[in-house]
């Protein structure tokens, strides 16, 4: 049984509402242009998965390959030079990421050279957008619209450059820290702690999830990720508590809110209709209901061995 039918909503019953569409259909994410700065907070159990810094040839097919076995689709934010056709490996990353956004993937702007933002000028910041527009457009037919900041520094002078070329900057509350790790175990560890935090927080339980597509570890660890979602469904179903049970979106429009005139104004905790919540958890408690069982029929044959 793959990670989607324990985790993912049925596709067929997402067509009740527009707040979770196929990314497929939008995936510059144009329609969600001049949102607030998020950094995801929600009050459902829900996440949805990033990854920054690529694509890498050695890399991002493996990472990409987990995703579609569990039937995910992510945010990737490109960093432009990785994908400007002006050598062979940099046209292989460019049908790299064409082949992404064939299956579904949002592509979005990490900049042009991964440079922090506040330690630039207006106009070189403006120069690493437009540079990174011009490639996306000739290599994928359309500008990118979310935008994650190199390293995540920002401030209100880069938020009004940003604002002023339409971008939503897409952050993170959840993260596997793995910049500073440096195997999958580490990984799983920090992802487990997050999760842990985002439990306590009194802005909601899920959000969005920061990784790096460039990193072996990263790929390594992914499906051990998957797992632990699945085992804290688990462990919520055996304690018979009627609660949310962990839920994978494919797209990022849930935590799209219009920023209106303030380009430095933060989105707020996410709480979706209910009808939306109940129509996702039928689906997905369902789902962990016969994993778990088998989960348990597996534990129980090993025992007996």
């Amino acid at each position: 049984m793959t990670a989607s039918t324990l985790l993912m909503y049925s596709p067929n019953a997402a067509r009740a509402t527009h707040l979770v569409q196929a990314s497929s259909a939008d995936p510059f994410m144009r329609s969600m242009a001049e949102g607030r700065i998020t950094r995801g907070h929600t009050r459902h159990r829900m996440i949805h998965f990033t990854f920054d810094d690529g694509p890498r040839l050695d890399t991002t097919p493996i990472l990409l390959r987990h995703l579609d076995e569990a039937g995910i689709k992510a945010t990737f934010f490109v960093v432009g030079r990785q994908v400007e056709a002006n050598t062979e490996v940099h046209r292989r990353k460019a049908a790299l990421v064409r082949e992404m956004i064939a299956d579904g993937h949002t592509i979005a702007a990490h900049s042009y050279d991964h440079s922090s933002f506040t330690s630039l000028s207006d106009e070189e910041i403006e120069e690493q957008l437009l540079r990174t527009e011009k490639i996306f457009t000739e290599e994928f037919g359309a500008r990118p619209w979310l935008f994650r900041p190199p390293y995540g520094r920002r401030d209100e002078r880069t938020d009004a450059i940003l604002a002023s070329r339409g971008y939503t900057q897409l952050l993170w509350n959840i993260t596997g820290r793995d910049i500073s790790s440096r195997s999958a175990g580490e990984v799983v560890t920090a992802f487990r702690s997050s999760l842990n935090h985002r439990e306590a927080s009194r802005r909601g339980h899920g959000g969005i999830v920061l990784l790096h597509d460039t990193k072996r570890w990263v790929v390594d660890a992914f499906p051990y990720l998957l797992q632990e979602l699945r085992r804290r469904n688990c462990g919520l179903l055996e304690r018979d508590e009627e609660t949310e049970l962990w839920d994978i979106v494919n797209d990022p429009r849930i935590f799209h809110q219009s920023r209106a005139d303030d380009p430095s104004r933060f989105a707020r905790t996410v709480e979706l209709p209910p009808t939306v919540i109940e129509a996702r958890q039928r689906m997905v408690r369902e789902r962990a209901v016969e994993h778990c069982e088998a989960f348990e029929q597996t534990d129980a044959l090993t025992a007996s061995l």
